[in-house]
């Protein structure tokens, strides 16, 4: 059910492609997950919350990462690597926008949470399907 590109071997046009799609997919985990970084001072004035509260921004979303990964290794047998993967990163990059308009700080860490559940499928599925695809 699942899109296989078969063997994929190093140094093709397609192998160049597969690496430059999961670096680009793995740049985007790193930034959704580390984007509130600069603005955690700015947090704690802001919403009046502790250092360690406005730090639940970065860690929430870890947290929830962590846990998704094997329920997304699941998941994406059944639907596909590729298509768990584009919806992971779709889902979660709509949730990053909106969470910052959520009306409470708590409701924003509650999703930074969830987007770190949804983001999960990035780590998790893309590392077998590098092991399926990738011919050593």
């Amino acid at each position: 059910m699942g899109t296989s590109l078969g063997s994929i071997e190093p140094g093709t046009p397609a192998y160049r492609r597969f690496a430059g799609a999961l670096f680009l997919a793995g740049f985007a985990t790193f930034i959704q997950v580390f984007s509130p970084q600069a603005f955690l001072p700015t947090v704690v004035s802001a919403e009046r919350v502790s250092p360690a509260a406005a730090a639940l921004l970065i860690s929430g979303m870890s947290a929830g990462i962590a846990i998704s990964v094997l329920p997304w290794a699941s998941m994406a047998d059944r639907i596909g690597h590729i298509t768990a993967m584009k919806w992971s990163i779709a889902a979660s990059s709509v949730l990053a926008i909106v969470s910052p308009l959520l009306p409470s700080f708590e409701m924003t860490v509650g999703g930074r949470i969830v987007g770190g559940l949804l983001l999960g499928a990035i780590p998790g599925v893309a590392m077998a399907y590098i092991a399926e695809n990738i011919s050593s």
